[in-house]
């Protein structure tokens, strides 16, 4: 893993002056991705300037439960409880409010630590032999 890691710091080290150097073009191109996104007509479209042409996407569909008491009404509690979710951020403001006391807390909820980690590089300070 050592070798890994200086691989990385190294390469970091190498490409933080190119990042450094061209992070207001890749902000710039950000601000007209979501510019030109904005200014399309609605629906996927391909709109062209007067050298390149730019492929815009439909936007993301949002749908939305209108009435929770009908839908637990039309599916049942049985199977409502099964297909509902619970925000946790409400469930932590249960638990800060002591709503749910640290015991329920404790049945009610699984915490653990999934996906990818960041990894950070820092220069080591130079042995010396004394």
């Amino acid at each position: 893993m050592q070798e890994l890691i200086d691989e990385l710091g190294a390469l970091k080290v190498k490409l933080a002056p190119t990042l450094a150097a061209i992070k207001p073009d890749v902000d710039r191109v950000k601000f007209l991705e979501a510019k030109i996104g904005e200014m399309a007509p609605a629906g996927e479209q391909v709109v062209n300037g007067q050298v390149y042409g730019a492929s815009v996407s439909q936007n993301a569909n949002e749908r939305t439960i209108t009435s929770m008491p009908r839908l637990f009404r039309t599916l049942g509690q049985r199977e409502f409880l099964a297909s509902c979710s619970f925000p946790l951020k409400h469930f932590d403001n249960y638990v800060k409010s002591g709503v749910i006391t640290e015991t329920e807390k404790a049945v009610l909820l699984n915490e653990e630590h999934t996906g990818t980690r960041k990894v950070t590089t820092f220069l080591l300070p130079i042995k010396t032999n004394n």
